[in-house]
Parts: C-alpha cells; sequence; structure tokens
C-alpha cells in the first residue's frame, strides 16, 4: 500500500484487525488533496472514503465498524462507518480534541471554551454530559471502571 506518512500509525488497523485505513496523495493531485481509503489488511477490497485538502485519521471505535476523521476548513470531527457514510461525532466539533473511548457507544472529549477546558462524555446514541470544567493549559486525562 502507498501511503502518505500520517500520525498515529499504530491505530490504522481496526481492533479485529479486519481492515486498515490509510491516506495517499494521488500522483496527479494538483490541490494536493489527500485520499483517506479503506482495505482489508492485505489489500485487497481497497475503497476511497473521501478525499480533502484536510483530511486525517484519528481513530477506530472499539466495535471495529466505525472509525472518527478530522476533515475539512473549519476542521470537523466526522464519525464515518464501513459502507462510507459519516457523520458528525458531536453537533459542535469547534474546540474539541482527545477523544478516548471509553465503549463503543460512549467516549470521553475535551472542549475549549472561553478560557475553560471542560471534559465531556460523549455518546453516540445520547446526549453529551459535562463531567468538569478547569482553567489554564488542556489537561490530561484516562479513566478507570470501577
Amino acid at each position: 500500500i502507498m501511503v502518505a506518512p500520517f500520525g498515529s500509525v499504530e491505530n490504522a488497523f481496526s481492533p479485529d484487525f479486519s481492515h486498515v485505513i490509510y491516506t495517499s496523495i494521488p500522483m496527479e493531485s494538483e490541490q494536493k488533496q489527500l485520499e483517506l481509503h479503506l482495505a482489508e489488511p492485505s489489500g485487497a477490497n481497497d475503497v476511497l472514503l473521501t478525499s480533502n485538502q484536510y483530511v486525517a485519521f484519528y481513530g477506530w471505535v472499539p466495535d471495529s465498524q466505525h472509525y472518527v476523521i478530522y476533515i475539512g476548513e473549519p476542521i470537523t470531527i466526522q464519525l464515518g462507518d464501513l459502507n462510507k457514510n459519516f457523520r458528525p461525532l458531536i453537533e459542535d466539533t469547534n474546540g474539541v480534541g482527545n477523544v478516548t473511548w471509553v465503549s463503543s457507544n460512549e467516549f470521553l472529549f475535551i472542549k475549549s471554551s472561553d478560557g475553560f477546558w471542560e471534559l465531556h462524555l460523549g455518546a453516540l446514541e445520547g446526549e453529551n454530559r459535562l463531567i468538569d470544567s478547569i482553567t489554564g493549559s488542556p489537561t490530561l486525562y484516562d479513566y478507570v471502571f470501577k
């Protein structure tokens, strides 16, 4: 597979190792468009998911059926599936970062808001909940189940 460099190579393979997502730059691209592709690990059944000047693969959802990309300018965070369907991960993705999956339905993320950093618990089916808000630099976080 001929690929263009992108971060987080360690998460290019789906959690069940049935698919790989990669970016490429077509040789004939004059607008410097990046292509995002989905394929089997062998390179077979390669499918073009999307093409944009600004597109980045962010990671897989634990169910191996969905993934998250950053795309466009201004950047939006999209949830994609194996059938090339996309939708915003959350309604307002402005200032959102550090998406960390807790389960196949829930994820943590931070959001900058007027000098504050908010930690949210998001859900694919349901409302996002504010967990905490801090001032200053964005914080690192992790989670544990009890």
